[in-house]
């Protein structure tokens, strides 16, 4: 057939040319998953009793086929009989028919085998696209144990919507990579650290009293981990009275995050001690300082 168009006008007499396989095929490479949709009660689930579970208002997508339902209604799912002294997991799953002819998508219970052990149920996850006709996404696992039912586990992820993105994006942007750390002995101030790819930046600006010459103190605040340099490295800096250079030092920071200071000079009067660069890091990327998006 070829390039279809979509967004297109066509002759008043001619044949429809968009069907749902169109829509889905959109919504499948704008959201690339399958999930509930942040809107309404996002499909929330309450056991009525042990044979009755009710689903609440909201939507979601498979396959890039979306259904909800409509604020203020829900949906009741029948939950067979457990056995006695038996385990069995059920699953509640949405599912998609796409046959290109009558389509169908609705909530369908997929019931386990009892056994000693719980297993969830086989599911089939088509790829509709491509052409196979059943899509299911599981919602929930209904846990039984004998005759009650024990849990029931959501097992969908909610979908941000464009505006929560935005908002999340911007965050890390702001927070991303970014750690204030102040060093182990100063009471005055510390290292501040940013890393972008695998280059780590640093400024320092530390007070220190009662230096000697050619001495190295060691422990001047440790660097963590995702921001030590791959090799050691030696770097100059100035030392500071107000707005006077006294002279200068040299900081070392090791692979391990250890630092290490060299005054060129003796004081014993409080001097600040400054320095800032950069260096290459091999650490792997400081995850728990990016912040938890949730949604």
């Amino acid at each position: 057939m070829g390039l279809k168009g979509i967004t297109i006008e066509t002759p008043p007499q001619a044949e429809a040319h968009i069907n749902a396989a169109d829509d889905r095929a959109i919504w499948e490479a704008v959201i690339g998953m399958d999930g509930v949709v942040n809107v309404g009660q996002k499909l929330k689930a309450t056991l009525i009793s042990n044979n009755l579970l009710r689903i609440y208002d909201g939507a979601l997508v498979v396959g890039g086929a979306v259904g909800r339902i409509p604020f203020g209604e829900y949906e009741d799912i029948t939950i067979n009989n457990g056995t006695q002294n038996q385990l069995r997991n059920d699953l509640v799953v949405a599912q998609i028919e796409a046959n290109g002819a009558i389509e169908n998508m609705k909530l369908h219970y997929i019931q386990g085998v009892p056994g000693d052990v719980a297993k969830d149920p086989d599911y089939t996850a088509g790829n509709v696209y491509e052409g196979e006709t059943l899509r299911q996404y599981p919602l929930y696992r209904v846990k039984l144990n004998g005759l009650n039912v024990e849990a029931v586990e959501p097992l969908f992820e909610v979908l941000p919507n464009l505006g929560k993105v935005k908002d999340e994006v911007g965050e890390l942007n702001r927070k991303l990579v970014f750690l204030d750390q102040n060093a182990q002995n100063s009471s005055v101030n510390g290292w501040t650290l940013i890393r972008n790819g695998n280059i780590v930046t640093f400024k320092h600006n530390k007070v220190l009293s009662g230096v000697i010459a050619g001495h190295s103190y060691s422990n001047q605040g440790k660097i963590p981990e995702g921001y030590r340099p791959a090799i050691d490295i030696t770097l100059p800096g100035d030392r500071i009275i107000g707005a006077t250079i006294t002279g200068s030092f040299y900081v070392s920071i090791g692979p391990a995050g250890n630092t290490n200071f060299v005054s060129d000079g003796n004081h014993n009067e409080n001097q600040s001690y400054v320095a800032s660069g950069a260096y290459i890091t091999s650490d792997l990327f400081p995850l728990n300082d990016i912040p938890k998006v949730e949604i």
